[in-house]
């Protein structure tokens, strides 16, 4: 912000401006319970992580998708965050850096869903 002063009067005006935030609208959610680490899908590519420990959840990263990629599934398998895309591509996540440590192609087109393995 910026302070200014009215002429003659010494009164000091605070003027704030303001960043219009738009985000991106929520594709999918996966809660891993080990972790206790929730997993939101938006449709700009990113996923945000957020710590759901009490007593109060809190942001904890954000994992940027690529430019134009629009996340459709996520999900956890043994603590391991996987997200699936509208460009076909499955990653899997690195929690430490918050970047894919790995990368497939579908091999058909558009991923609209993904559901862990109970085996």
């Amino acid at each position: 912000g910026e302070r200014r002063e009215r002429e003659g009067r010494g009164v000091s005006v605070h003027v704030a401006r303001f960043v219009e935030l738009q985000p991106a609208a929520i594709t999918t959610m996966a809660h891993d319970d080990t972790l206790k680490i929730l997993a939101v899908g938006r449709g700009n590519g990113d996923i945000q992580l957020w710590s759901t420990v009490a007593p109060r959840w809190h942001p904890i990263g954000v994992c940027v998708g690529a430019p134009g990629s629009q996340i459709r599934a996520v999900c956890w398998a043994q603590s391991r965050l996987f997200s699936a895309s509208l460009d076909g591509r499955i990653l899997e996540w690195s929690l430490s850096t918050l970047a894919p440590a790995a990368a497939e192609d579908s091999h058909g087109g558009s991923v609209w869903r993904v559901p862990p393995s109970r085996a």
